[in-house]
């Protein structure tokens, strides 16, 4: 998932931390328990203010298109930590007047959803490179930090356990766990900013963790064949986003990229990794009890575009030729939306959405002449489909990045600035790929989209929470932020919490922001 462009100063991102003990400052209600959003589907946790199908679908609210442009700010709670994605790219979580969040150094926080006021917060300080995020189910809090997951008391923040996933010195935790049934389901990627990102020899593997105890109950391994014949210089896969699981115990997972990403000098093109380089840049479907693969739907064979297949997979039901259908909607960052039967993993259709040109080609190989560089891709890889999509009925939302990529030399990879990228709203007919409707942006929509009700909200690196009608994509408002957003919004009841986290321009201030109706 490499390609983001930096903002933050360099001396931040290797800020020193000893793991400390939580700093009480209060109790927090006990949570609630599965909320309405949760009641028709599988599982009983709480997963990223939505589901677990991923729908990204909030039921309990009372914001709609009647009154969302009389959302105003309730408070503001100032973030301080700071990683490569700003201070905060994860989803709040909200139970029972509560929040519960980690910002980008994995700190955790329980918060008054009120008043902002921090219950709790236990600071650990180590900052990682994927959208983290926190899970709460029965009264616990679970996530990652470093190559660790915690187990914490939702009510107190007190480390009920702690597991190490230590399959290597270079791994780490870059996702929000899942929760299901007995189970804490997790992956590593191989990447670690002390030790480098996708060094040799190091490869993403998903663990499902013992929810009680947290013990390791079976693992399953991102890549095959030994790193595909040369783990001295390959490595790859692991899982960046939350996976989602139907009611049949069957869990769906979106695999990262392998690596080198163009290659090296001595191995061009990924020259070092032949082949389709599985299960990288795949849907991927397993037994949710044992780990046992059913099936897999590869996106990009042996990609060197860092094309990751990274979002979370969204589990919908669409009437396919007039007959129901069961399916995965995914996307990635190669700009394409793929629909795939959840039995048996074949392609119903594919659509590519946003900005292509020749070299935005998966399957072309760059020149391996260095005056032929630098050439400009679409999309970039930090472009194309970057952040959560939605699903609500037959359409599906996505948010779509133009972005380019700039590849340097054949051995170099790099994203062009954020400020000069554009963005756009799509709904597309989940049964057939066709376009429902455009909404162009003057920002890159980098946060989530999420369906509220009559509402569609789209928050942008502008800092603008852009609320949309689902039926026509015509903008409602587009209330400003204290400083850019990149993280997926939270909302429950009247109230809509998200972190801007990307403090850009001079006088903005990374903070998480609530916004409420009058």
């Amino acid at each position: 998932m490499i390609g983001r462009p930096i903002r933050i100063a360099f001396a931040a991102l290797f800020a020193a931390g000893v793991l400390a003990g939580p700093a009480v400052a209060g109790t927090a209600r006990k949570p609630a328990g599965t909320p309405p959003e949760l009641m028709a589907n599988a599982g009983g946790a709480v997963a990223g203010n939505t589901n677990l199908t991923n729908s990204r679908k909030v039921i309990a609210t009372k914001i709609n298109a009647g009154n969302v442009g009389t959302l105003a700010p309730a408070w503001s709670l100032p973030l301080t930590s700071t990683g490569i994605y700003g201070a905060m790219s994860s989803n709040p979580i909200v139970s029972d007047g509560v929040l519960y969040f980690s910002d980008a150094a994995s700190n955790a926080y329980a918060v008054d959803a009120h008043s902002g006021k921090v219950i709790w917060k236990n600071t650990y300080n180590k900052v990682g490179l994927g959208q983290n995020g926190v899970t709460l189910a029965s009264d616990h809090i679970y996530l990652g930090v470093d190559s660790d997951v915690l187990k914490l008391d939702a009510r107190t923040g007190k480390e009920v356990w702690r597991a190490t996933l230590n399959e290597s010195d270079n791994a780490s935790v870059d996702m929000a766990p899942l929760a299901w049934k007995n189970l804490i389901i997790v992956s590593t990627i191989p990447f670690k900013l002390t030790t480098g990102i996708y060094t040799g020899g190091q490869k993403g593997v998903v663990f499902a963790l013992n929810a009680r105890t947290g013990k390791k109950v079976w693992s399953f391994d991102t890549t095959t064949d030994n790193l595909w014949g040369n783990p001295l210089v390959n490595s790859g896969g692991g899982l960046w986003s939350t996976p989602s699981i139907d009611n049949k115990g069957t869990m769906y997972m979106s695999v990262a990229n392998p690596g080198p990403l163009v290659g090296t000098e001595e191995f061009p093109n990924g020259s070092s990794r032949p082949g389709r380089n599985l299960y990288t840049n795949s849907l991927v479907a397993l037994n949710a009890k044992t780990g046992r693969l059913k099936w897999f739907y590869q996106a990009v064979p042996h990609d060197i575009r860092d094309y990751d297949l990274q979002l979370p997979p969204i589990l919908a039901t669409f009437k396919v030729k007039g007959k129901p259908r069961d399916v995965v909607v995914d996307a990635g960052k190669m700009g394409t939306v793929y629909v795939v039967d959840r039995k048996t993993g074949k392609l119903i259709w594919k659509r590519n959405v946003g900005k292509h040109n020749e070299w935005g080609d998966p399957s072309r190989p760059f020149p391996t002449d260095p005056t032929k560089f630098p050439i400009t891709m679409y999309p970039g890889q930090a472009g194309g489909v970057e952040t959560p999509m939605a699903v609500s009925g037959r359409k599906i939302y996505i948010p779509v990045s133009d972005l380019c990529g700039l590849v340097l030399s054949p051995e170099g990879l790099t994203s062009c600035p954020f400020e000069t990228g554009t963005g756009s709203i799509l709904a597309l007919d989940g049964a057939t790929g066709k376009r429902i409707w455009k909404q162009p942006l003057p920002t890159l929509p980098d946060g989530a989209v999420t369906v509220v009700d009559n509402v569609l909200m789209a928050p942008g690196v502008n800092g603008q929470l852009y609320a949309l009608s689902p039926k026509t994509g015509k903008i409602l408002s587009s209330p400003q932020a204290s400083a850019g957003v990149n993280a997926p919004p939270a909302v429950s009841g009247r109230s809509v919490y998200i972190g801007a986290g990307m403090a850009t321009e001079p006088g903005q201030q990374a903070a998480l922001t609530a916004w409420r109706l009058p």
